[in-house]
C-alpha cells in the first residue's frame, strides 16, 4: 500500500477501521493462498484481542497448506503493526518487525490451543522485556515463562514461503517457530553446535520445519 502522509491521515480519519498492516498481511497471505479461507480466522478490534487482555495478540489465521506435505500454516496478528496510527507512519520496522508462523501436521484442538498459548506468551515476553526475535536464534521457552511445560524450546527460522514485507508501518518479516526437545535445547545452550548446522539437518527431510 502506497500512499503519501497527508493520504494516510485522510484514511486514518474517513475510515475507523483503517488497518493498513492487516491489509498487508492479507495480501501476502491471499498471494499464496489465493481464494482458500483460513480454516480458522479469529482477529479483533485494536481494543480486544483473542485471549482478552491488551497486553495479547490480536488473532491468528490457520491455513491448510498441501506445501511438501498436508499440514496446518499458523500466522499470527499483533507483532507487527495493524492498525492506523499517524505516529507510526514510515518506520524502520513495524512494531517488533515480524510476525510468528507454524507449521504442523496437528488437527487436534487442544494441540493447536497449546500452540496459540505459546505464541501468545512469547509475545508478551516481547512486550514486557522490549527484546526481539531474528532468524537463527534458539529460545528457552520454559524460562520465558517461568515456569513448566511440555514445550522446551523453539528455534526461529524464516517462513520460506513467506517473504519479508515493506509495510506503510516499516518492515515485516515471517518467522517460523519449529520447537525442540530439552536434549536439542542444552545441545545449543552447550555451544558444541551452530543453531545453522541442526537447522540444515532438520531440513533435509522437513524443508519446510513442519511438526508431527
Amino acid at each position: 500500500m502506497k500512499m503519501n502522509f497527508e493520504e494516510y491521515k485522510r484514511n486514518l480519519k474517513e475510515n475507523t477501521c483503517f488497518a493498513p498492516g492487516l491489509d498487508s498481511i492479507n495480501e501476502a497471505l491471499e498471494n499464496l493462498y489465493s481464494d482458500m479461507e483460513p480454516t480458522s480466522y479469529k482477529l479483533f478490534t485494536p481494543s480486544t484481542s483473542l485471549f482478552g487482555g491488551i497486553s495479547d495478540l490480536q488473532g491468528f489465521s490457520i491455513y491448510n497448506s498441501t506445501s511438501h506435505k498436508e499440514h496446518n500454516h499458523i500466522i499470527s496478528f499483533g507483532f507487527s503493526e495493524l492498525y492506523g496510527d499517524e505516529h507510526k507512519f514510515m518506520r524502520e520496522r513495524s512494531k517488533f518487525g515480524y510476525e510468528l508462523t507454524f507449521r504442523t501436521t496437528s488437527i487436534e484442538e487442544d494441540e493447536i490451543e497449546k500452540i496459540l498459548t505459546a505464541i501468545n506468551n512469547i509475545y508478551k515476553y516481547n512486550k514486557k522485556s522490549s527484546i526481539y526475535l531474528e532468524e537463527n536464534i534458539f529460545i528457552d521457552y520454559r524460562e520465558l515463562i517461568d515456569e513448566d511445560s511440555s514445550i522446551a524450546g523453539f528455534i526461529v527460522t524464516k517462513d520460506k514461503e513467506l517473504p519479508s514485507l515493506d509495510t506503510i508501518h516499516g518492515k515485516v518479516d515471517f518467522l517460523q517457530l519449529h520447537p525442540i526437545d530439552c536434549c536439542t535445547l542444552s545441545t545449543l545452550k552447550s555451544g558444541k553446535f551452530k543453531l545453522e548446522d541442526i537447522i540444515e539437518v532438520l531440513e533435509e527431510d522437513n524443508p519446510l520445519l513442519i511438526c508431527n
